[in-house]
């Protein structure tokens, strides 16, 4: 039955009117609810706000500006806040939490109506899902993984060693071809050498085969030039509205399984690849990740899924973490040399293996410092995990937050607090994680780190790969100055690219390595 055309033009200015007054009306209630919580004015009447200012590639910077100008609880969407409040996030992350995971969560699915650990909101399935992978991520039926990464290190120094060593003898003697064959500069990118170890390191440690990054010294699959080129994306996608993300979404989650030749569906393919051959084997033929997760039951697409995840998180997180502070030690000679000495003295007591385990690695106090330091200097992953407040509403920094309301961390600024680290909270300084216990004040030194482990999240809801992570620290920085010296060459620009999304993109950090074992 067909309407009259008049009967739908009388209709139009309606139904009109009346999508006009219900957006203005929602627009006006959320203002009203957080009106009390500061942050820009834009904020308050839009999320196109965050998701446009989002798409800057400053995220981490916005994080400490807003807290700077505004305080520890901020307003930076109609229904979302963040706080840098230490005691905040522990205790809406908490196990006994009654605060679930925010939306903002479900963005990082890669096909609809398939979660991963970190999209899966409510607690239970959170903690159904957890028991299938918590074996693999912890290592428990994993036991080759400090092995695989041990592989890794190995092929991380061979790399260096024989294409990257930059040797300079003899000066100039006015001979040219002589003086050419004396020296030779051999400019590494640290940035893309860090990315190639960590996406090796997660692929043999997931899968048993490692993409070969290291081994080929590029992006042999494509699969960190398809991440980044869709980061920008991503973060966008991260802080629209609803109902315009569920749009999208759909029509993202159908073209890539048409298109696996690129972006989001090139990712997708190349652990669906791995995972088919995996899955066409018994689930206890390797004891990786993978075999761990498939012998707890975890099906087909939740193993594809989570390691489509696994690989683009658990690479760029910790490989930015990595010459982020390798950029640190180089800029600070004071630093560099306590931690080349104290690698020196390992070696000399015969107190670390090669390469050195992470037993061995984690009760060198300095080394163990550095590690906790360069965590500090910048969240690994610059995105706002929110938790959506309870029943009962929550008191944040002296202020109510009705229940419903989005709590974004802001561990950006918390790494920075100097109430939390000291006055010189902006330095690197490892010391600080050694003052207090050398005053005998152990509990600060605890804090401390308990406080830096918060990039890791908290509680229930803890990155799965924080055993991983730090495997892979406390291995890399000691062998790479077991082995080797780094200076930068350009310290007034030393990475000419970085932008900051929900990870971390750069490039163009160059250095110059040259050969210079401990004994």
């Amino acid at each position: 039955m067909n309407l009259d055309d008049g009967l739908l033009q009388r209709l139009v200015l309606p139904i009109a009117l009346c999508g006009l007054i219900a957006c203005i009306w929602t627009n006006l209630h959320s203002w009203y609810r957080l009106r009390h919580i500061p942050g820009p004015s834009q904020a308050a009447l839009s999320s196109f706000w965050l998701a446009f200012t989002s798409l800057k590639g400053q995220n981490n910077d916005l994080w400490i500006h807003l807290d700077e100008k505004y305080g520890q609880l901020v307003r930076v969407a109609p229904n979302l806040v963040t706080t840098s409040d230490p005691k905040t996030i522990r205790r809406m992350a908490s196990a006994r939490s009654t605060c679930w995971k925010d939306e903002w969560y479900r963005r990082a699915r890669f096909e609809a109506g398939i979660d991963t650990l970190f999209t899966l909101l409510h607690p239970r399935a959170h903690d159904e899902y957890k028991s299938k992978a918590a074996a693999g991520y912890s290592g428990r039926e994993a036991p080759s993984i400090e092995t695989s990464i041990n592989e890794q290190i190995q092929a991380a120094i061979d790399l260096l060693r024989h294409k990257y060593l930059s040797t300079s003898t003899g000066g100039n003697t006015g001979d040219q071809v002589n003086d050419q064959q004396k020296s030779l500069f051999r400019p590494l990118d640290m940035a893309n050498f860090s990315t190639y170890f960590t996406l090796d390191v997660i692929t043999k440690v997931a899968f048993g085969e490692a993409f070969g990054c290291l081994q080929h010294d590029a992006d042999v699959s494509g699969f960190i030039t398809e991440l980044q080129g869709f980061l920008p994306f991503g973060s966008f996608l991260s802080y629209i509205p609803s109902w315009l993300y569920d749009a999208i979404s759909l029509t993202l989650s159908y073209t890539t399984r048409l298109d696996d030749s690129q972006g989001v569906g090139l990712l997708r393919r190349i652990a669906r690849e791995s995972v088919t051959k995996r899955f066409e084997q018994s689930a206890d033929a390797q004891k990786d990740m993978l075999g761990a997760f498939m012998r707890h039951g975890m099906s087909f697409e939740e193993c594809r899924d989570e390691a489509t995840f696994m690989i683009a998180t658990g690479s760029d997180t910790t490989s930015s973490v990595i010459h982020y502070t390798m950029l640190h030690l180089m800029t600070n000679p004071r630093v560099y040399q306590t931690l080349k000495n104290t690698v020196r003295q390992a070696v000399l007591q015969g107190s670390a293996s090669c390469p050195i385990t992470q037993k061995e690695a984690m009760v060198l106090p300095y080394l163990r410092a550095v590690i906790f330091e360069g965590l500090r200097m910048r969240a690994p992953a610059p995105g706002i995990h929110a938790r959506v407040t309870s029943k009962e509403g929550e008191h944040i920094c002296g202020k109510f937050i009705p229940p419903g309301t989005g709590v974004g961390t802001n561990v950006s600024a918390m790494l920075l607090n100097p109430d939390l680290f000291g006055a010189d909270a902006a330095s690197f300084r490892p010391e600080r994680f050694l003052d207090a216990e050398n005053l005998g004040d152990a509990a600060i030194r605890l804090r401390m780190e308990r406080d830096v482990e918060l990039v890791f999240g908290y509680g229930r809801w803890q990155c799965a790969g924080k055993t991983v992570a730090f495997m892979e620290l406390s291995k890399i920085y000691f062998e790479l100055f077991r082995h080797f010296d780094f200076e930068l060459i350009n310290p007034i620009n030393p990475i000419q690219r970085t932008n900051s999304y929900g990870l971390w993109i750069e490039e163009g950090m160059m250095v110059k390595v040259t050969d210079a074992p401990v004994i």
